[in-house]
């Protein structure tokens, strides 16, 4: 019966020359363990019926290899997306017990408990061990192009995949949410960036239905990190099946450039940019992600973004002028920032106004706030004290006294509860005033940010 491929579990996924010709194949190494043997007699004892208290560190002592050996340290991440990723040496492993139990059933649940423990960090840990010594052996195999791998952390490692194209896969595997799992290819030693992530990132959605929850929380968020769009060719899930799609796409891209160049060409460098263009045309008509606002300055902010973000990939398209004719693509660029920029000026106008009417809004209105907020918060105190007295009472003539107090503040400010819903009111108006300045201010800032970048661009 065949095995069935799980990759980095089973196998490791790689890239290979072929020997009949100049191409590229996938092939599958298995990941095989020399110590299958010592692993397999230990997990039976695992999973036995015997109970004894020292059973479980008897195992672990019982051949010297499992501690020496496989309980060492090793890069090796158990999931690629999580956080706090590899195996720590855990050669000093032991089981103890406490002297006393309830019942036997709580010490025989403990130890069957400590032996299943034991069998899965032998499993996690020979896993490991085996893997390593694979990667050991490819290093070694010039046939071998390319693997793939499980390790912790930054890993760039370049591979060679004909005289003028190579690859990086681009890892950091094992920290959370900084994870990532990117391709880069480099041909002629430049980087093919896929620019169309640029318009085709899902960010209108999230843009829409949360932007000013988020002008709320952080006037100055930024949605787009320029620096991941130009930093890969394709990027993929953390999990280790995507290797497989990874190096489907590096075996198709190096299979082609070599076979026929042109058309290498064409398809991931050229065709690339013309969908970076198409994808800027169609926002800049509200035919994409831009419909779906129903403001017009969001509408507005959005094509700013976008469309004077695409200036910053300009220099690189122009590093590609040796191996194609790209000037096309950046003159249109250009023409449709300069097209951009009188309504982003108008836009801009529009909002300053609005910013200095919720300023002078907020400015009427402060008196009001400050009253309504000082007599409050002055009765607010009051009624605390009284409160916080009447939690220390002892005895039943403090009680009495507390009584009183209460008493006295009630007749004399009968209209607390007033003056509350007032300043409930009165500060529910006054926060609204301020989140919308705050709104206000960063669209300004996005705004002369967008205004400004084609100002430049074009000095």
């Amino acid at each position: 019966m065949t095995q069935e491929i799980k990759i980095n579990e089973t196998h490791l996924i790689v890239l290979k020359k072929n020997a009949d010709d100049k191409c590229i194949l996938l092939d599958y190494l298995p990941i095989t363990n020399p110590l299958t043997g010592l692993l397999n007699d230990t997990y039976k004892k695992c999973t036995d019926e015997i109970l004894n208290k020292d059973y479980a560190n008897e195992i672990l002592d019982s051949d010297e290899r499992l501690r020496g050996v496989i309980l060492q340290e090793h890069d090796f991440c158990q999931s690629l997306d999580r956080a706090y990723q590899g195996l720590d040496k855990y050669s000093s492993l032991y089981f103890a017990y406490k002297e006393e139990y309830k019942t036997q059933q709580e010490l025989d649940d403990e130890i069957m408990s400590d032996k299943k423990h034991l069998k899965q960090t032998l499993e996690v840990y020979g896993l490991a061990y085996a893997t390593s010594l694979l990667y050991n052996d490819i290093e070694s195999n010039n046939t071998i192009l390319a693997h793939s791998h499980r390790r912790r952390g930054w890993n760039y490692p370049l591979f060679n995949l004909t005289s003028d194209l190579s690859v990086k896969f681009k890892t950091n595997f094992g920290y959370g949410n900084s994870s990532f799992f990117c391709t880069e290819l480099e041909y002629k030693g430049v980087e093919i960036i896929l620019f169309s992530d640029w318009v085709s990132y899902p960010y209108s959605e999230c843009f829409v239905n949360s932007y000013e929850s988020r002008i709320k929380y952080n006037a100055r968020y930024k949605y787009i990190n320029y620096g991941e769009v130009v930093n890969y060719t394709a990027r993929y899930v953390l999990i280790n099946e995507s290797w497989r799609p990874a190096m489907e796409f590096i075996k198709d891209a190096a299979n082609l450039c070599i076979n026929d160049e042109d058309a290498f060409i064409n398809l991931y460098i050229v065709d690339e940019c013309g969908r970076l263009i198409t994808g800027l045309k169609n926002i800049l008509s509200e035919q994409k992600g831009v419909n779906s606002f129903d403001k017009k300055r969001i509408r507005v902010r959005y094509k700013g973004e976008k469309v004077s973000g695409a200036l910053n990939f300009t220099s690189h398209m122009l590093k590609f002028k040796k191996i194609t004719d790209i000037k096309g693509f950046v003159d249109e660029i250009e023409s449709m920032c300069m097209s951009l920029l009188p309504e982003l000026i108008q836009e801009l106008g529009h909002n300053s106004h609005d910013l200095s009417l919720a300023k002078i809004e907020l400015l009427l209105h402060e008196p009001e706030y400050v009253q309504a907020k000082d007599k409050y918060t002055l009765l607010r105190d009051k009624k605390g004290r009284i409160l916080t007295l009447e939690k220390r009472c002892k005895n039943s003539h403090q009680h009495t006294r507390v009584a009183n107090l209460q008493k006295l503040f009630n007749s004399k400010y009968n209209d607390f509860d007033e003056i509350k819903d007032k300043y409930f009111k009165v500060n529910e108006k006054h926060s609204n005033i301020k989140f919308t300045i705050e709104m206000f201010d960063a669209y300004e800032d996005s705004f002369n940010e967008y205004i400004e970048k084609i100002n430049n661009h074009f000095k």
